[in-house]
C-alpha cells in the first residue's frame, strides 16, 4: 500500500510550511550541536488553540491561495478535544505540527477520524496522513518517486480509529512535519490525539533529585504569585488568578484551559510533590479525567514536550469534590524517558470552580 501511495502521488504539490512561528509558552533552548541529540519523541497538544490560523497550538494551518478550507481547534464529534480540517472544494489546504528533529526509524501514533468524505476518483485521493522530510535548513527531502512520505490513506467516511506508522526518514532528513491533508476531494476530519517518536534519543544524564517550595502568598509582576505563570490560551473566558489572604485563588466560571505553573525545574526518578489547598464551588461530572487537576508537564534537553505514553502530561492528582477545609495532598512522580526540566501545573478540566493553593514543594520520596 506504501509503495502504490509513493508512486501514485509524484504530482500532488507542495504546501510550503518550513517557516512557521516559534511555538509558544515552551522553553525557547538553543539546538545542541547533533553529536548531543539524534532525534526527538513529541505529543502534540490537539486541545490547546493558539496555532498558525485556526490551527490548535504547536501547529499551523496554511491556506494557499484560492483553497475552501478551514481547521479549528475545540470539542470534537464524541466529546474530546482536537481539530478539525474541512475542505469544501479540493485543493491544497494541510495541517502540519512544527518541525520534529529526527535520525533513525519515526514512529507516529494518532487518534482520529474520517467524518466526511467526497467522491475519490484516484486511488490516492482521499483524507491523507504524511511526513514532511527536510535538511537541517529546511530544505525538503523529497521521497523517492514522490514529495512527501505517506503514512496513512483513507478512503470513505467511517468512525474513529487508532493507528501507528513506523518508517525510516529518507537520507539526510533533520526534521519532519507531520501534516494531514485531503487530497483532490473535499470532506472533512478530525484528529484527537498525536505522537512523534524519532528513535535514537539518548537518555538524560542522571541528574540529582532537586528541592523546591513555592510560597504563594506573595504577588509577581504578572499578577501570577512569585516562581508561578497564569496561562491563557486564546479564546479563554472566565478565568483569574489572584493572590489573596495568603495563598492564590485560581477561579474559572466556564471550562477553559488556563493553566496555573511553575517556573520550570530539573527532574530526576524519586521526586514527590506536596501542597496545600482548598477546593470551593467545584462542578463538574463522572468522567474519570474531569475535575481540578494537579499535573506535570517535562521538557526535553531542547525545549519539546517529553511525555508519557498516550498522555502530553502527568496526572498528579485529580480532584472531584470541594473540601470543607484547608488539606493537603502527596504524590508520587516518575518522569518519562527523555524528561529533563518540568512544570507542576493546575487547571480545571472541563470544569469550573474555585481553588486555593497556599504552597506546593517538589522534593525527593
Amino acid at each position: 500500500m506504501i509503495l502504490a501511495l509513493l508512486a501514485l502521488s509524484a504530482c500532488t504539490p507542495e504546501a510550503d510550511v518550513s517557516a512557521l512561528p516559534p511555538i509558544a509558552s515552551v522553553p525557547v533552548v538553543p539546538d545542541a550541536d547533533v553529536a548531543a541529540f539524534t532525534g526527538e519523541s513529541k505529543a502534540l497538544e490537539m486541545d490547546f488553540a493558539g496555532g498558525t490560523n485556526g490551527a490548535p497550538y504547536a501547529m499551523a494551518f496554511f491556506i494557499p491561495p484560492g483553497t475552501q478550507a478551514v481547521a479549528t481547534a475545540g470539542v470534537l464529534s464524541d466529546g474530546s478535544e482536537g481539530f478539525t480540517f474541512t475542505a469544501t472544494a479540493p485543493g491544497d489546504g494541510v495541517v502540519c505540527s512544527q518541525p520534529i528533529g529526527v535520525a533513525g526509524p519515526i514512529t507516529v501514533a494518532a487518534r482520529q477520524r474520517v467524518t466526511t468524505l467526497g467522491p475519490v476518483a484516484q486511488a490516492w485521493h482521499g483524507a491523507q496522513v504524511e511526513l514532511r522530510a527536510r535538511t537541517e535548513a529546511g530544505v525538503l527531502v523529497e521521497v523517492p518517486g514522490t514529495r512527501y512520505l505517506p503514512l496513512r490513506q483513507v478512503n470513505a467516511a467511517g468512525d474513529w480509529e487508532s493507528w501507528e506508522q513506523s518508517v525510516d526518514p529518507p537520507a539526510g532528513s533533520r526534521k519532519v512535519e507531520l501534516c494531514w491533508r485531503l487530497v483532490g476531494t473535499t470532506g472533512s476530519v478530525e484528529v484527537d490525539r498525536a505522537t512523534v517518536v524519532s528513535d535514537g534519543v539518548p537518555l538524560p544524564l542522571a541528574m540529582p533529585v532537586v528541592s523546591v517550595r513555592w510560597e504563594l502568598d506573595t504577588p509577581g509582576p504578572s499578577g501570577a504569585p512569585e516562581g508561578f505563570d497564569f496561562m491563557l490560551p486564546p479564546g479563554t473566558r472566565g478565568a483569574t488568578l489572584v493572590t489573596e489572604e495568603g495563598a492564590i485563588r485560581f477561579e474559572t466560571t466556564s471550562a477553559s484551559n488556563a493553566l496555573a505553573c511553575s517556573q520550570p525545574f530539573s527532574v530526576a526518578p524519586g521526586m514527590l510533590f506536596r501542597g496545600r489547598y482548598r477546593l470551593r464551588d467545584l462542578q463538574t461530572d463522572t468522567r474519570t479525567w474531569t475535575g481540578f487537576v494537579a499535573e506535570v508537564r517535562t521538557y526535553d534537553m531542547i525545549g519539546g514536550l517529553a511525555s508519557p505514553a498516550g498522555l502530553p502530561f502527568s496526572v498528579l492528582e485529580t480532584w472531584k469534590a470541594p473540601t470543607a477545609d484547608w488539606a493537603e495532598f502527596e504524590s508520587a512522580f516518575a518522569p518519562p524517558t527523555g524528561a529533563v526540566t518540568g512544570k507542576l501545573c493546575f487547571r480545571f478540566v472541563e470544569s469550573t470552580g474555585a481553588a486555593d493553593l497556599d504552597w506546593v514543594a517538589v522534593g525527593p520520596g
